[in-house]
């Protein structure tokens, strides 16, 4: 069935963690989402989207389970009578794990909730930057976390940012994934929120796109059970495809997602929010979802991205992620901070492919 407008919901802003590389201020307002806007943003969405596609709302935060297994249980109650009317749902969270238990992994089992995590590979990576507010580290919780989800089956992904303290340690950060059998989301760290008071932490582009030609170096020659890795996954197949299914690279992103925080505003997505100059509105008020991709000049990015009208990845990689060009460059129009890092990585990938094709054609 076709994907309508996926949803990424900031359920709260509060965390239980203190991460030094955080995308959120420290100053940002604490607070939950109350029940009157949850169910205007389950209500609102799906009758948008209709019951010939699929809306899917990724539960995020700050860190969604601190609100506890009620929360989750009026999520349950709003959508109900929608699935029962034939309106196709799915669900995600998007956690750090450490306050997953038994509960949470058997009621997100019973009514079809699926889990991502955050993990920056092994305790020792993980533990220098996502700690708690006393400094203890967080691997410990945030990997039984995952354990309890696989063995549930619920879930089997993580994200990991990638930043100065990983960059040497890749293979080893690699290793533990594969062994692990844990697929993984490679994000460079963005320098939104506290990540600004940290600039030590931050990559250079060319540091960053060595460094992914490095990972996928590890991932696409190793002969042994192989993970998913994004975006060396997406790449590939928008390679074979024409099309890559990853949002950083998405030409119309803003038509496939909006951001939606705890008290109902709304962005382009997730990554915007908070960002006041670019709120649509509220989902309290009444407004028409068909015209939001419209709004902030987004439809009129990719044309309007004149430093990529002579590059040769630019259908693949259009222009990358908006959002990374506005924390950047103060501007959604200029080239992405990391613009030079795209063109690394899709090029080596690319020669990987057409040698490979020509050894097919050559030995067939």
């Amino acid at each position: 069935m076709e994907k309508g407008i996926s949803a990424i919901i900031k359920a709260t802003n509060r965390c239980n963690l203190n991460c030094d590389y955080c995308i959120a201020s420290n100053n940002l307002e604490r607070r939950d989402m109350k029940k009157e806007t949850l169910k205007k943003c389950i209500d609102k969405l799906v009758y948008f989207n209709g019951k010939d596609k699929t809306t899917k709302f990724i539960w995020h935060g700050g860190e969604p389970l601190i609100l506890g297994l009620n929360f989750f249980r009026q999520i349950v109650k709003f959508q109900k009578p929608l699935i029962d009317s034939s309106y196709q749902i799915i669900n995600n969270i998007q956690s750090n794990g450490t306050l997953l238990n038994e509960e949470f992994v058997d009621y997100f089992l019973e009514n079809n909730f699926r889990m991502g995590f955050s993990l920056d590979g092994t305790e020792e990576c993980h533990n220098k930057y996502r700690k708690y507010n006393d400094g203890r580290g967080s691997f410990d919780k945030s990997y039984s976390a995952i354990k309890l989800a696989k063995s549930k089956g619920i879930g089997s992904g993580a994200i990991l940012v990638l930043s100065k303290q990983n960059l040497e340690r890749l293979e080893e950060i690699y290793t533990f994934f594969r062994d692990e059998q844990i697929n993984l989301k490679i994000n460079p760290l963005i320098k939104s929120g506290k990540a600004k008071e940290n600039e030590s932490l931050s990559l250079l582009p060319n540091e960053y796109g060595n460094a992914m030609i490095n990972l996928f170096d590890l991932w696409y020659n190793d002969s042994r059970g192989k993970i998913k890795i994004d975006p060396l996954d997406s790449i590939i197949k928008g390679f074979i495809t024409g099309k890559i299914n990853e949002c950083s690279y998405s030409p119309d992103c803003q038509k496939s997602f909006i951001g939606i925080d705890s008290n109902g505003d709304l962005y382009p997505c997730g990554r915007f929010v908070g960002h006041s100059e670019f709120k649509y509105g509220n989902i309290n008020n009444d407004f028409d979802f068909l015209f939001l991709s419209q709004l902030k000049g987004f439809n009129k990015r990719k044309e309007s991205l004149s430093h990529c009208s002579d590059c040769d990845i630019k259908s693949y990689c259009n222009g990358g992620c908006a959002f990374e060009s506005y924390i950047s460059r103060g501007d959604i129009f200029h080239k992405t901070f990391f613009c030079e890092s795209n063109k690394l990585l899709f090029n080596y990938i690319r020669r990987i492919l057409e040698r490979e094709l020509i050894e097919i054609l050559v030995f067939n």
